[in-house]
């Protein structure tokens, strides 16, 4: 199984097991209390993991064991009632859940466990297990599957029903099941999408009858299976059409980016974002088991863009976050809640498997959708050419704060399909998506309509606020008597006031009518209160069509009514804008990803604190982007430290050095103070910072001549800080600082720049974690320049060119040799591996020596010191295999890195021991490496031995590297770099009256 799929699933369950009190109960650090029904997830992920390879097949049974047992033991009788259920289910509230999803899942599990591990479960564990699956499932979750109002609930209930049915073969258990997917059936629309609460089941707001995003998928998942855990096959009829139209609806909820639009949900209180990943895992079973099952191409892409985007969203102890982007308060559920879930992605490993398969083979893995799809009863439209996908939603039911979708007869979403950047977006509150509160609502018209009224507000709004007293026992739990104070008076912020406003909006229309065309689709609407009140009087006609090259708007507000102020705000994407009174025409543009070369390039301005020549990465890194940018057309100039006691070279022979032959690129040496090396080290702080202050003075100074039109991207924090009132501006960050006053410049940079680039995952976290906004995020990996690698000698000629003696096996570090990059380890190896011949090519001279220094006796290890940039591939092509031994700390090590030698390995076909990191685990799977414990030499050694000894597995890796080579060169880099800047500026510019 692929390390790529597996790994965040086995974060997730570590980080499951990590809240263990000592008996086996898993506490919600939020909620104070055992979500048995989320518990019984972390059995589901240690049987998955366990069947599909995953190391410490012990341990996984011991996970699973503990918490069945610890199942068993919260089995508990209702009183007088026949019904046996878990707790604590509904019964306590701060569990955020109820008897038939957590029963559901408990039973569903224990089935999984006895299936899974029965051979090592003992006859007495057994029948414990059994017994309390199948007695809660005949004494409740029967009734619940088919008499539930809640489909997805009802759909939970089947889970459950089916292991039990599966385990004791009883004939009513399986009824159930049939039972259920026929109700199911009934309460699906024809277009495929389900409604939340079905109006006629007891519905307590009309908007709980609306659609949603977040439980579309996890009905469609129950249902697969569950019909197939009872030997029912789903693409039998009457099945098969109800499930496909499901799969069709939920796939056309996917953006290009994984996420989906989350604005068409009936349970907005939910979430504070426009969006979620915590659902993914329900819709990348359904969509991987349907790809599967019907062959439907889409949904395979649908489903691996789904993992992608929900593994993205674990921190690095695997817990898992709602969204990328930090949220201004907590969500209804809990982290505890979202682990537990990630079940149903484990549960489609195989599926998954078979895709990245096919898609590192070059199938097409999913056609492009059709231009135009429309879900009439949900009265969705999805708009797709080869440049963006957009979402409109025409009708709706009525909507308050805690119900119904909170937009319509309008725009949703508009996503670049190049680069996933978002060309317009909505937020739950109405406001644009990251901007503040009160904000401008961009693409919509807005008014006023007579005066505030209190009656509207609280008619509207009352019942939400009875309710948020409900919420606030669960926010005081959580945050404290403040987060609780705080839920009545959103409530009453967002549930009242905001609806006795006098405001009228284009998209708070209910009732549009809505005509499909070749192209789009086009509303006729009226404004509209907050709680869906048409104005009398008023009409708009709204246009929304593709191009050859994205979105066109047609907004057209033919009459007021009796609203006064009527204005627009436009997207600052918006193009080819046209203004007339009462009508507005603009296009949403994104670039095509293969058009990159010929985008109109602005000269750029590359400026990096590193001294040049000299033999650290960084200055090779540097020199790398600006020759890859000029081999794009984008003028660079190359902006680096003027250093004591390094010689200021002409421009084609520094850069000569590094491998860059191009004689267009400029250099510029820049002053600094530079007195570091003349005091010791440990007295070097302050002098490192004089330097650092007094390039960026020289820098900051040098910028001000260069024309407007330019681009600037620089490393340096107080650089980009300095340049707050300038456009065209990039920060490229390699590691978040630790201090106040620099994370301080940081953030106010990071609200200032065009966008900032994240060398790496572990970067973009720190960032995100800092406040930055996701959005202006782009992380872009390292990259290597494959002409140094067109020609390499075979093995046996790059030996004899580096004069090294004949020995069977021969493996290589090239790089550097601060301690954090753990060479230390690879003595040790060498040591324990005395037939095995090692060479270390890199380094300082002071570090090199250091290294001798402890290399003493050791005559199959040879340190070559620093090598040319045009040496280093002989090296590689010498080598049985590469090491890249990084130490667990610190951050640059283990979350930030992105090391130059990884993909000069994969340019060579070289095949690497690396250590088990997340920095390098975000560039490598298994598939690609063989990772060991890292501080560790001996561990390390064991790592060569084996792959020294497998020479199968060798060639497997070597072609692996070898093909991942071609997107990790530095001119894929610059292209992908240079669209995203153009969308930057696009999405960052100021729209001018008349322009």
């Amino acid at each position: 199984m692929r390390s790529s799929l597996r790994e965040p699933l086995e974060r997730v369950l570590d980080w499951m097991v990590a809240q263990d009190r000592g008996d086996g109960a898993l506490i919600c650090s939020k909620h104070g209390v055992e979500h048995t029904g989320k518990s019984a997830g972390a059995i589901v992920l240690a049987c998955e993991l366990a069947r599909h390879g995953a190391g410490g097949s012990d341990r996984l049974f011991a996970i699973a064991l503990a918490q069945g047992r610890r199942l068993v033991s919260r089995l508990e009788r209702e009183g007088e009632s026949t019904c046996f259920t878990f707790r604590p289910g509904r019964h306590d509230p701060y569990n955020c859940s109820n008897n038939v999803i957590d029963g559901g899942a408990c039973s569903d599990a224990l089935a999984q466990l006895i299936t899974t591990f029965g051979e090592r479960l003992t006859a007495s564990e057994r029948e414990s297990f059994e017994h309390a699956c199948v007695l809660h499932a005949q004494t409740y979750l029967r009734y619940a599957a088919t008499q539930k109002p809640i489909p997805a609930q009802r759909a939970w209930a089947m889970t459950g029903v089916a292991g039990a049915a599966q385990l004791s073969g009883h004939e009513v258990l399986q009824l159930a099941v049939t039972e259920g997917a026929k109700g199911l059936a009934k309460d699906q629309h024809s277009d495929g999408s389900y409604p939340y609460h079905p109006r006629g089941s007891g519905a307590p707001h009309p908007g709980s009858a609306d659609v949603s995003s977040y439980y579309q998928g996890r009905v469609s998942a129950f249902l697969l299976y569950s019909l197939e855990r009872v030997g029912i096959d789903p693409r039998q009829s009457p099945h098969a059409e109800s499930l496909c139209r499901g799969l069709d609806f939920l796939t056309a909820l996917y953006g290009p980016d994984g996420h989906k639009c989350g604005l068409v949900e009936a349970k907005p209180w939910y979430w504070e974002g426009a969006g979620e990943v915590v659902s993914h895992p329900f819709d990348v079973f359904a969509l991987a088991r349907g790809w599967r099952l019907f062959g439907k191409e889409a949904y395979g892409r649908a489903a691996l863009a789904a993992h992608r985007t929900w593994a993205a969203c674990l921190d690095r102890n695997g817990r898992p976050r709602a969204r990328r982007q930090q949220s201004g308060r907590g969500d209804y559920q809990c982290s505890l809640f979202w682990a537990g879930h990630a079940s149903w992605a484990a549960r489609a490993l195989p599926d998954l498997e078979a895709l990245e398969g096919l898609e590192a083979a070059g199938g097409p893995v999913a056609p492009a959708m059709p231009a135009v799809q429309e879900f009439e009863q949900a009265s969705l439209y999805r708009l797709e050419n080869e440049r963006i996908v957009a979402w409109v939603r025409g009708a709706r039911p009525g909507r308050s704060a805690m119900h119904g979708s909170p937009h319509g007869a309008g725009l949703l979403r508009v996503v670049s399909k190049a680069t996933g950047t978002e060309l317009l977006s909505r937020s739950m509150d109405g406001s644009p998506s990251g901007a503040p509160r009160g904000a401008p609502l961009c693409a919509e018209w807005v008014a006023r309509a007579g005066a505030w009224s209190l009656a509207r507000g609280w008619a509207a709004g009352a019942a939400d606020l009875r309710f948020s007293l409900w919420l606030a026992r669960a926010a005081r739990r959580a945050g404290g008597l403040r987060a609780a104070l705080s839920e009545p008076v959103r409530r009453l912020r967002d549930g009242v006031l905001a609806f006795a406003s006098p405001c009228v909006r284009s998209d708070m229309d209910l009732a549009p009518t809505c005509r499909v065309t070749s192209k789009g689709v086009v509303l006729e609407s009226r404004l509209a209160r907050p709680d869906g009140q048409a104005l009398a009087g008023s009409r708009l006609v709204r246009r929304f069509e593709l191009d050859e090259t994205g979105l066109r708007v047609d907004d057209q507000l033919i009459e007021l009514g009796a609203a006064k102020s009527a204005r627009y705000a436009l997207p600052s994407a918006a193009q080819d804008v046209e203004r007339e009174e009462g009508h507005v025409r603009y296009r949403l543009v994104a670039p095509d990803r293969a058009s990159a070369p010929d985008l109109p390039l602005a000269p750029i301005a590359l400026v990096a604190n590193a001294r040049m020549p000299s033999q650290r990465a960084q200055s090779l890194q540097v020199a790398q982007v600006a020759a890859a940018f000029q081999s794009w057309g984008a003028a660079t100039t190359l902006y680096y430290a003027r250093r004591r006691g390094t010689p200021v070279l002409e421009a084609q022979e520094l850069l000569g050095r590094y491998g860059v032959q191009d004689p267009a690129i400029d250099t510029v040496a820049l002053p600094c103070v530079d007195w570091i090396e003349r005091l010791p080290r440990a007295l070097q702080f302050p002098p490192a910072r004089l330097q650092e202050w007094t390039f960026a003075r020289a820098a900051l100074k040098a910028m001000k001549g260069l024309d407007e039109k330019a681009r600037i991207l620089t490393r340096e924090i107080e650089i980009a800080y300095g340049l707050r009132g300038r456009e065209r501006v990039f920060l490229e960050v390699h590691r978040v600082p630790g201090g106040r006053l620099r994370r301080r410049w940081l953030l106010q940079a990071a609200d200032a720049v065009a966008g900032i680039v994240a060398i790496s995952e572990g970067v973009e976290e720190d960032l995100l974690n800092l406040g930055v906004a996701p959005q202006c995020i782009h992380v872009a990996h390292d990259g290597v320049d494959l002409q140094r690698f067109s020609a390499l000698p075979t093995r046996a000629e790059a030996r004899a060119a580096l004069g090294l003696e004949e020995r069977e096996h021969l493996v290589v570090y090239t790089g550097g040799l601060l301690e954090w990059k753990g060479v230390d380890g690879v003595l040790i190896a060498a040591r324990l591996l005395p037939d095995v011949q090692f060479v270390i090519a890199g380094g300082m001279d002071a570090d090199v020596e250091r290294l001798r220094a402890l290399a003493t006796n050791l005559p199959n290890l040879r340190l070559d010191g620093f090598q040319p940039t045009e040496r280093v591939p002989l090296y590689l092509a010498a080598g049985d295999l590469g090491l890249v031994p990084n130490r667990s700390t610190p951050a640059i090590s283990a979350l930030y890195t992105s090391p130059l030698k990884v993909f000069e390995a994969m340019a060579a076909g070289l095949p690497l021991v690396c250590s088990d990191l997340p920095s390098l685990r975000a560039l490598l799977s298994s598939q690609e490496a063989e990772f060991v414990a890292p501080d560790d030499g001996q561990a390390l050694a064991a790592g060569i031995e084996r792959l020294l000894a497998d020479d199968d597995r060798r060639t497997r890796l070597a072609a692996a590297m070898a093909a991942r080579a071609p997107h990790h060169s530095w001119q894929a880099r610059a292209r992908e770099l240079l669209l995203w800047m153009a969308e930057r500026e696009a999405l960052n510019a100021v729209t001018r009256p008349g322009s």
